[in-house]
């Protein structure tokens, strides 16, 4: 089975996925500025500012993700798939799932200090939030992380090839 063959797929789901991005960003700023009024201290409007805050810049953090994918894919089109191009993009995509976990570890924080909790727990339901809203995007990071290296040692072994020829 060619990856080949599933190209101009991944193309269309990634095009697809940067449109529902962009509409979830033009939804959010939509509530953000016209439904929620203004910023307010405490309570559930507040609370509801800050997740569709969150929502905001991930999405924003999506949408480069979206970008850097589709040019990846475009770059592979062509015969030379492990390119220092390539690799720029795969970092750029690791770069930016490590903002994108930053940002939810962020969130988490500040969403658990807004919600009433008594004192004595906390910091453990902020642990607790961090920890769930952020596992999946760590096992992310770690996946690409190690297909940076891996990307980044083919670039390497490819460009030594090509000076020892």
């Amino acid at each position: 089975m060619k990856i080949a063959t599933y190209l101009l797929l991944l193309k269309i789901a990634v095009l697809i996925s940067a449109l529902l991005t962009i509409g979830v960003i033009g939804v959010n700023i939509y509530m953000y500025f016209f439904e929620l009024g203004t910023p307010a201290g405490a309570g559930p409007v507040a609370y509801a500012q800050i997740i569709v805050f969150e929502h905001i810049a991930m999405a924003l953090l999506y949408l480069v993700i979206a970008f850097c994918s589709f040019k990846l894919l475009v770059g592979t089109a062509d015969r030379e798939l492990i390119s220092r191009k390539n690799l720029t993009l795969v970092k750029g995509i690791l770069w930016t799932l490590l903002a994108l976990l930053l940002t939810k570890i962020a969130f988490a924080w500040v969403i658990g200090n807004s919600i009433v909790i008594p004192a004595a727990s906390r910091l453990y339901f902020r642990v607790a939030g961090i920890l769930g809203s952020t596992w999946e995007l760590l096992m992310a990071f770690i996946v690409i992380f190690i297909l940076a290296v891996v990307f980044e040692k083919a670039v390497r072994l490819k460009e030594e090839e090509a000076l020892t020829i």
